[in-house]
C-alpha cells in the first residue's frame, strides 16, 4: 500500500473541498513578486501559496508563512531583513527587495529568486525530513508529469465542460452554480485524465462533474447555468466522474493504459451530467466573474472495468460541546442486501480516503472477513492518527483488497470538540461533521451509481436496502394516486435536517416547520384519501412517524392535522427543545428513514458531500 496516489485523488476531493481557502492572492499582493514566487522543484513553476507547505495555499504554514503572520500579515522591516529558511539569503533578497523598501503602490527592485520558505536551490540543499525548510520534490512532481501516458495515449480525445463565460459571483459566501452538459454518444469511452480548466482563482474553490442517470430531455442542455444544491437534483443520482479542489494540481487524476478500471461515459453509462462550481467568496466582493470547468481526457481504448465509487461511513449524528473524545462508527456488511447491489460479486478495492471536518481526531477503517464472526482480526485499510482536515491523505492499494459477500467494512472516528460551545451536527458545511471512508472500486454497477452504505442513526444499511426493491415499494404505494417521489423528498428533507439527526433525538428548530408543513400537506396525506389510509396503514404505527408528528405539533402553537379533523389543542414547545420517541424506534421494520432512503438511494450521496 502507498499513499498520496493519483488514481483516486478526483475521488477524496469532493468531500475534502471545503478544506483549502482559495483567498490566497490578496496576501501575495502584500509581498513583493507574490505572485512570481519560484517553485523550489519546477522553477519554471510559481509558488502560489507562498506561506504554505501546498504550492496552491490551504493547511500549514511554512517558516516564512509564521513569521509573516507574526509581522501581522504585513511586510516589515523586520520580515524582509530575516532568513526565514536558513539558506543565508534573506527573506528580501529572495523575493527581490534586498534594500526593504517596497510597499504596495510601487514595483519590487528586481525578480524573485528563490522561495524564503525553503533553501534552494534543492541540489544544494538535499531533503532532511527533520529539517523543514528542506523539501523533497519527488513529491511535488507535477501530475501533469506523473500522467504523462494516460494524457498522450494513442487515440485519446479531449473536450472542455465549463461554464459559459462572464458567469457573475453572487456577493455571498457560498455559492454552487450548475450547467447541463452532454457527453459523447458515438460509443463508450473512459476517461484517461482530468485537467482543470480555472478562470478565476480567487473564488473557484471545488469544480465536480457528474454524470447523471435523469434523461438529458428533462432538463436540456443547452439550459443556462442554474444554482443547485450539492449533489445537484437536477442529476437524478449521479455518479462522480472528475473533480478539482483548490490546492491541488491542474491535472487531477488519471487512470493510464494497464489500469484495471476508469469512469466511463458513453451508451451504456452515462451520456449526459451536470458540471458545478463551487464559489466561494468570504469577502463578499460584488466584482467578481467566473466560467471554470474540466477538460475531460477520454479513450476509446477501454480498460478492463468500469470504476465505481463506494461511501462507508455513519450519517445522521451529532457532537456534543466540551469533550475530549467523542468516537462513533458506521458499517456496511456485505451480506445478501447489500451484494444484491454488486450482483453477489466480489468487488476490488484500489483506494481509500478517510475524511471528517475541523474536529476529527483519528480516523480507522477496517475491514472484517465474514468468518471473522467475533471481529478479532480487522483488516486495516486506512489509518489516520493523527487526522488532519487539511492534510489529507489518499491510501491506494499497490493490490487491490477483494471484498466478499458477507464481509464488513467499519469505519470509525473520533473527535475532539474542547473548541465548540454548540452541538455540532453531522451535515456538509465546513462547521458540521462527517464521518465517512470513501473508496474507489471495480467492477461498477450502474445500480449503485453514487453508491454509499451507510449506518444512519442505530439503523444499518441492510435495514435501509430492503425498502429499495421495487416489489416492497410497489405494495405499499402501488395503488395510490399522489406524487409518490414528490412526498418521499418532502421525507427526504427532514431526514437529512437538523430536525432529525436520528431515531432517539428531535430537535424542534423554528425551520423546521415548513419542511414539516411539507410532509402534512403533501398530496399523499389528503384527508380521506387512499394514499393518506395506505400510508396511515403502514407506516402510522411506526414510531418515527408518530415523531414527525409529535414534531409539527411542538413546533407551531396552531392545530395541525396529525389525525384529519383533530380540534385537540397542541401545547406549545420552545423552538429548541428536542423530544425522545420511544425505544421501539429503534427496531425499524418500516421505517420512514429506511423507505425515504430507498426511493431515493441514487440520490443520498449528498449526506457526505
Amino acid at each position: 500500500m502507498h499513499t498520496g496516489g493519483t488514481m483516486a485523488r478526483c475521488l477524496l476531493l469532493v468531500i475534502l473541498c471545503c478544506a483549502f481557502v482559495s483567498a490566497y492572492k490578496p496576501f501575495q499582493e502584500r509581498i513583493p513578486n507574490g505572485e512570481r514566487v519560484p517553485n523550489p522543484c519546477s522553477r519554471d513553476k510559481s509558488w502560489g501559496g507562498v506561506g504554505h507547505t501546498n504550492p496552491l495555499g490551504g493547511g500549514p504554514r511554512n517558516a516564512f508563512g509564521r513569521k509573516f503572520a507574526d509581522e501581522g500579515l504585513k511586510w516589515t522591516l523586520a520580515l524582509c531583513n530575516e532568513d526565514s529558511d536558513g539558506d543565508g539569503r534573506t527573506n528580501g533578497v529572495e523575493l527581490g527587495d534586498p534594500s526593504c523598501t517596497w510597499n504596495a503602490t510601487r514595483s519590487p527592485q528586481f525578480n524573485a529568486t528563490s522561495h524564503p520558505g525553503f533553501k534552494d536551490p534543492v541540489d544544494q540543499f538535499p531533503y532532511n525530513a527533520s529539517d523543514e525548510t528542506t523539501i523533497d520534490c519527488a513529491n511535488f512532481n507535477t501530475m501533469s508529469d506523473k500522467c504523462s501516458a494516460a494524457l498522450n495515449e494513442s487515440g485519446v480525445l479531449s473536450k472542455d465542460f465549463l461554464l459559459p463565460s462572464g458567469q457573475r459571483v453572487p456577493s455571498q459566501e457560498t455559492t454552487y452554480r450548475c450547467h447541463n452538459v452532454l457527453f459523447p454518444s458515438d460509443r463508450k469511452y473512459h476517461v484517461s485524465a482530468v485537467q482543470a480548466q480555472i478562470d478565476n482563482l480567487n473564488v473557484a474553490h471545488h469544480v465536480n462533474l457528474f454524470g447523471c442517470v435523469t434523461p438529458v430531455a428533462l432538463m436540456g442542455s443547452s439550459a443556462e447555468p442554474y444554482d443547485c444544491l450539492m449533489p445537484p437534483a437536477s442529476c437524478g443520482g449521479f455518479f462522480l466522474l472528475a473533480m478539482w479542489a483548490f490546492g491541488f494540481d491542474d491535472v487531477t487524476e488519471c487512470f493510464p493504459p494497464g489500469f484495471p478500471a476508469a469512469p466511463p461515459i458513453g451508451p451504456g453509462s452515462f451520456l449526459w451530467g451536470v458540471l458545478q462550481v463551487h464559489w466561494n467568496n468570504p469577502l463578499r466582493l460584488t466584482n467578481q466573474t467566473d466560467a471554470s470547468g474540466l477538460r475531460l481526457y477520454y479513450t476509446p481504448h477501454l480498460r478492463t472495468h468500469d470504476m465505481g465509487t463506494l461511501a462507508v461511513g455513519h450519517s445522521d449524528f451529532f457532537i456534543p460541546p466540551g469533550q475530549e473524545t467523542v468516537t462513533l462508527s458506521g458499517s456496511c456488511r456485505f451480506s445478501d442486501c447489500v451484494s444484491a447491489n454488486y450482483n453477489s460479486e466480489p468487488i476490488r478495492i484500489v483506494s481509500d480516503g478517510n475524511h471528517m471536518h475541523e474536529l476529527g481526531r483519528i480516523g480507522k477503517s477496517v475491514l472484517y472477513r465474514a468468518n471473522d464472526t467475533q471481529r478479532q482480526f480487522p483488516i486495516t485499510l486506512a489509518y489516520d492518527n493523527p487526522f488532519a482536515y487539511d492534510r489529507p491523505v489518499l491510501h491506494e492499494f499497490d493490490t487491490p483488497i477483494v471484498v466478499y459477500p458477507g464481509d464488513e467494512i467499519d469505519m470509525t472516528c473520533t473527535y475532539s470538540s474542547t473548541s465548540r460551545d454548540v452541538v455540532t451536527f453531522s451535515g456538509d458545511a465546513t462547521r458540521n461533521e462527517m464521518c465517512v471512508a470513501i473508496f474507489r472500486y471495480y467492477p461498477q454497477s450502474l445500480s449503485v451509481t453514487g453508491s454509499y452504505c451507510f449506518t444512519a442513526g442505530t439503523i444499518d444499511y441492510c435495514n435501509v436496502v430492503q425498502f429499495s426493491s421495487p416489489s416492497f415499494l410497489q405494495s405499499i404505494f402501488g395503488s395510490v394516486s399522489c406524487n409518490v417521489a414528490l412526498f418521499s423528498q418532502a421525507l427526504l428533507s427532514v431526514v437529512f435536517s437538523p430536525c432529525f439527526i436520528s431515531e432517539s433525538v428531535i430537535h424542534c428548530l423554528p425551520q423546521c416547520v415548513p419542511l414539516f408543513d411539507a410532509i402534512f400537506s403533501d398530496g399523499c396525506m389528503a384527508c380521506n384519501s387512499s394514499s393518506r389510509a395506505k400510508v396511515e396503514e403502514q407506516l402510522g404505527d411506526n414510531e418515527m412517524f408518530q415523531a414527525y408528528r409529535r414534531m409539527r405539533q411542538g413546533c407551531t402553537p396552531s392545530n395541525y392535522n396529525v389525525t384529519c379533523g383533530a380540534t385537540t389543542p397542541v401545547t406549545t414547545d420552545a423552538p429548541t427543545k428536542e423530544t425522545t420517541p420511544s425505544s421501539g424506534a429503534k427496531g425499524v421494520a418500516k421505517g420512514v428513514l429506511g423507505l425515504v432512503i430507498g426511493i431515493a438511494s441514487a440520490c443520498l450521496l449528498s449526506v457526505f458531500i
